[in-house]
């Protein structure tokens, strides 16, 4: 496990299950102790989006930072965005952001650590979020 939290400013608030639908397709609960669940589906066209980002077409993204990696699901509405990042050990992360304008409510920002080596969750995934609020400030 990465040593990420040496500010102890990230609080562990949530598991993740992997599971499959009927039809073979993987996807993420996130399961808030007893309270919320959220389900995380990831973009199957992530890597052409990058693929064309880095080969000059900005019609949809500008840069690469800007594809979401997957979509957050609560209650059946599209409640935030994640999006992948690499941190100063040079291992990826997974930013949870809220999708703007979700009845005008601030969210923190979730971070999930412990991604495989493919940068997809798996049942050891650790979902945080930061209490000083400022563990990344973008």
């Amino acid at each position: 496990m990465i040593n990420y939290n040496n500010n102890n400013s990230l609080i562990k608030t949530a598991n993740i299950n992997v599971c499959e639908s009927k039809v073979g397709k993987e996807f993420y609960n996130i399961n808030f102790f007893g309270r919320a669940k959220w389900t995380l589906f990831l973009n199957d066209e992530y890597n052409n989006s990058v693929d064309s980002v880095n080969g000059g077409d900005t019609t949809y993204y500008k840069n690469t930072c800007m594809i979401p990696y997957g979509t957050v699901y609560k209650n059946g509405k599209k409640f935030a965005k994640s999006f992948i990042r690499e941190n100063n050990n040079g291992s990826y992360l997974m930013i949870i952001a809220p999708v703007s304008g979700f009845k005008g409510q601030k969210m923190r920002k979730y971070f999930i650590f412990d991604l495989d080596s493919n940068s997809i969750p798996t049942n050891k995934s650790s979902v945080m979020f930061d209490v000083s609020g400022d563990y990344w400030n973008y």
